[in-house]
């Protein structure tokens, strides 16, 4: 079967539809399955086959959050010689369906990589990378960022006198959005923040505090 242009269909009815209707635009644009693979169902199977993540080495680590949960706190390296001493570090936080190992947070990494940013490092959420659930809350639960402030405090640790450089994609997005609008993210380590595949109004009011501080 071949798809043509096709909106996504929002079901319900009421004020909620509305809302959504009108602040994500995941739901008001129009979509298309691409010419080298006209049907949906089939694109699963050649991605998974064609598609191959970039030669990125990963350190793995974990970070001990407050409340006894446990996440993975990887690092991404290449060879030196395309890397160079940045002032700032890359902390990258995935989809919900994503991870280390995703294609497209290894993409990321590379890219920063192949930048000169010699530190990138990827905070996933519980129970990923074969961690086990160490507490009964989910980090990701409504795009909820808090587990983020523990793995900036995490580089403020190692890496004093650099900037950190928030990036959240997808779902990660939405937590990235999340904790640059609180307090705790006033802080004179966090230099900026670059959100990858947002599916949210990025003028809504949980952004003024942030914009206000024009980083």
């Amino acid at each position: 079967m071949i798809r043509k242009w096709k909106r996504p269909t929002l079901y319900g009815s009421g004020a909620f539809k509305h809302f959504l209707e009108s602040r994500s635009k995941l739901v008001q644009e129009k979509y298309r399955p691409p010419l080298i693979c006209l049907n949906p169902a089939v694109q699963f199977f050649v991605r998974a086959k064609y598609e191959k993540p970039p030669p990125v080495q990963i350190v793995k680590d974990t970070l001990n959050l407050s409340d006894g949960g446990v996440v993975a706190f990887d690092q991404f390296t290449i060879d030196k010689g395309h890397c160079d001493d940045h002032d700032h570090v890359i902390l990258l936080v995935p989809g919900l369906r994503e991870s280390t190992h995703s294609v497209k947070i290894l993409s990321l990494a590379n890219s920063f990589l192949l930048k000169g940013f010699s530190n990138v490092f990827v905070l996933n959420y519980r129970a990923s990378c074969s961690i086990p659930l160490m507490s009964k809350r989910l980090s990701f639960a409504y795009g909820d960022g808090n587990h983020i402030n523990e793995g900036v405090s995490r580089l403020e640790s190692l890496f004093p006198e650099k900037k950190i450089i928030l990036v959240g994609a997808c779902l990660g997005a939405m937590c990235a959005i999340d904790y640059l609008s609180t307090e705790e993210s006033n802080r004179q380590s966090i230099a900026g923040g670059v959100l990858h595949s947002c599916n949210w109004e990025l003028k809504s009011a949980t952004l003024k505090s942030f914009i206000r501080r024009q980083l």
